[in-house]
């Protein structure tokens, strides 16, 4: 297993499900279970940040130029 593939599944996370007595295949049907996938914490700030930023990046670029005019 190479470095990109360990990475892409650490960015996925774990499946959680939600009935942990429930089967994983059902008549060879593939993944049927209900549940969800929780990713490693520093990537959901990672996506968090990330999103505040696509959503409000005039304000940042705003707000940093300001301090930067405020400094000279």
């Amino acid at each position: 297993m190479n470095l990109k593939t360990k990475f892409e599944q650490w960015t996925k996370g774990e499946f959680i499900p939600k009935n942990p007595d429930q089967p994983e295949t059902l008549g060879g049907m593939g993944m049927l279970r209900e549940g969800e996938w929780r990713q490693p914490l520093l990537i959901r700030l990672w996506s968090i940040s990330s999103q505040f930023y696509l959503k409000y990046w005039q304000w940042i670029i705003g707000i940093l130029a300001a301090f930067a005019l405020k400094a000279f």
